[in-house]
């Protein structure tokens, strides 16, 4: 049975790998280092024989901004680029998925965590915030807005509440429309909202 060593290594010592097919966008970046600020490096970097990253590149980018000079990585061994390869999508594959209602209900039983300093993998990216406001009913009644009101909660509310609006198809059509025309219909939650309702 195959087993990773583990080690300790200067930072230093690691080496991006140049053909990564991850990326980032600079707010997730943001977030991730505001992640290793608060609760540290617990997980060890994968990096085969010759100190190539493959799982942890965003990590180590965010390593080197906060001045981290030792950490853990996880040592394996590739005869070829196929099985680095491997190595990277098993590192950052997410087999699993979380329970939406069992999520809200720890967060609201946890009232001092920061929603926005998590992204949850729901079959698509969403924010803490996004799932508790699924199960929090909503006051306001956004059936019969016109265009107009529409859009003007969408500003007001910096599309936070997409996913409530869609209580009627008229609404639903009129939001598609509106995060075409809008600059900031490519968030997360806009390319959610155009999955559902295409």
């Amino acid at each position: 049975m195959k087993q990773a060593e583990i080690q300790k290594k200067q930072l230093n010592e690691l080496v991006l790998w140049d053909k990564n097919p991850r990326a980032i966008k600079e707010v997730d970046y943001e977030r991730l280092k505001n992640l290793i600020k608060e609760l540290g490096l617990f997980k060890p970097f994968v990096i085969n024989q010759d100190n190539i990253i493959l799982g942890g590149n965003m990590r180590y980018r965010v390593c080197k901004d906060l001045g981290y000079k030792e950490v853990f990585v996880s040592v394996v061994k590739t005869n070829n680029e196929a099985e680095m390869f491997s190595y990277a999508l098993a590192d950052n594959d997410r087999a699993g998925y979380y329970e939406e209602d069992k999520v809200a209900e720890l967060v609201l039983q946890n009232p001092t965590l920061k929603l926005d300093m998590y992204k949850l993998d729901l079959g698509y990216n969403s924010s803490l915030e996004d799932v508790v406001n699924l199960f929090i009913p909503s006051t306001d009644s956004l059936e019969n807005l016109s265009e107009d009101d529409l859009k003007k909660y969408l500003e007001e509310n910096q599309n936070k509440e997409l996913l409530k609006i869609l209580t009627t198809i008229d609404n639903a059509r009129k939001i598609k429309e509106l995060i075409r025309t809008n600059q900031n219909g490519e968030t997360d939650e806009g390319l959610v909202l155009l999955n559902l309702i295409k």
